[in-house]
């Protein structure tokens, strides 16, 4: 049995098991490098440091909206590669807000 959460799907419900051709623009594990543009809005986080591979920025977290470009490390101000770990959807479902809610009286 295959395994289908929305932490592992792109936006279009597809997994990367599926046909390519019926994804969305990307999905968890998908890897931009530092100016490129996000294609989808998640979590990013730093998994290589070409010229710095000993900076303690790998690990490093970013919210990026679609459209946003991947920021050099914030660290040392090098190039990096971001991996999607989370798509805004997941962040949201699994981090609901904890204030509590106004109702109109």
């Amino acid at each position: 049995m295959r395994q289908n959460t929305t932490s592992s799907c792109a936006p279009d419900g597809s997994s990367e098991g599926s046909d390519p051709t019926l994804r969305g623009p990307a999905w968890v594990g998908t890897q931009i490098d530092t100016g490129a543009q996000a294609p989808v809005a998640g979590t990013w986080e730093i998994v290589d440091h070409p010229d710095h591979p000993d900076c303690p920025g790998i690990g490093e977290l970013r919210a990026l909206g679609r459209g946003d470009r991947a920021p050099d490390c914030p660290r040392c101000d090098q190039s990096a590669t971001w991996q999607l770990t989370h798509l805004a959807l997941t962040v949201a479902t699994e981090h609901p807000d904890p204030s509590p809610r106004v109702r109109n009286q």
